[in-house]
């Protein structure tokens, strides 16, 4: 049924349904172009329980799956070497799939936030041939659980940040997906 509204979803949901493949990109959709900021603005306002938006989902049936390019959502970003999705096929046998029309950045920016990683080049380093840890190590997303952000510097209330998992300090933890929505993990 066209223009029929679904029940609203959890984060927890959205991102099972994302890891798995059921919700998937189409071709027609730009590469994710989301910095470090704009993830820790998009989980403050989760945390401020401020709206995110929706989502336009297109069910694609029949002959239209296997005519149609799909992507998977970013998981991993690292800044020159993989900032676009990888190519998706659907399965012979598979009668429909999602394909998300509006919502790409901020379900990759989930994504990255809860159960992936960001990568990109440090100052005053040299591009190399190939990714190279040490030129641009791979970050996390943490949560400050004990002072607030300097709301005149970035706006937010909640002090979300991005470290390599080695780099961060004791007060800072990091966000996995819980059965209730988020948890902290150490």
């Amino acid at each position: 049924m066209t223009g029929k509204y679904q029940q609203p979803r959890t984060i927890r949901d959205v991102i099972q349904d994302v890891s798995q493949n059921k919700w998937i990109l189409p071709n027609i959709q730009r590469k994710f172009v989301w910095d470090k900021e704009r993830i820790c603005d998009l989980f403050d306002s989760i945390m401020r329980h401020y709206p995110i938006g929706t989502f336009m989902i297109w069910k694609v049936k029949g002959d239209l799956i296997h005519k149609t390019k799909f992507f998977t959502f970013l998981q991993h970003y690292q800044q020159k070497w993989q900032e676009t999705c990888n190519d998706y096929r659907p399965m012979p046998n598979q009668n429909e799939v999602y394909a998300v029309i509006d919502g790409q950045q901020r379900i990759n920016s989930l994504y990255i936030g809860l159960l992936g990683s960001y990568a990109e080049k440090l100052p005053r380093k040299w591009w190399k041939k190939a990714y190279d840890p040490s030129i641009q190590p791979k970050e996390v997303l943490f949560l400050n659980i004990i002072d607030k952000a300097d709301e005149i510097e970035t706006s937010r209330l909640y002090d979300f940040r991005f470290f390599s998992k080695e780099k961060h300090s004791g007060i800072y933890f990091s966000l996995c997906v819980g059965n209730n929505g988020f948890l902290l993990c150490h």
